[in-house]
């Protein structure tokens, strides 16, 4: 696959991420049109449909804190977890500690889970 039909690809998957699919399509049919590559389009589509996979693939994790993270601590939490794409979010409801969260797992080191887990104990006992 040429590197042209790759760059078109991740273009493509960029683009849609966080946007309106028509649009995007689109837009992108337009350029096709316009770099005169519209003879291609078989290949194109393995190109978007490839890139598609690996995004599937992709294992990411995001991770929840109070406040921003920024520093050691940033570089620290994604060294631990290199075999995944970190995206990190503030959530002022986590209170402190943080979150993870795989497309599997959730885990909770947040002051509002121990809160809500110390609130279960006392009811329940």
């Amino acid at each position: 696959m040429g590197k042209d039909l790759e760059q078109l690809a991740d273009a493509f998957w960029e683009a849609a991420e966080d946007a309106d699919e028509s649009v995007v399509i689109s837009a992108f049919v337009k350029l096709v049109d316009a770099k005169g590559m519209t003879s291609r389009w078989k290949g194109i589509y393995a190109a978007i449909e490839k890139k598609a996979k690996d995004i599937e693939a992709k294992k990411t994790a995001v991770v929840k804190t109070a406040y921003a993270v920024g520093g050691d601590l940033k570089r620290e939490i994604q060294s631990d977890m290199d075999a995944y794409d970190v995206n990190f979010q503030e959530d002022r409801d986590v209170i402190g500690g943080l979150e993870i969260q795989t497309h599997d797992r959730r885990i909770s080191g947040t002051i509002k889970s121990f809160l809500n887990n110390l609130k279960q104990s006392v009811t329940q006992s």
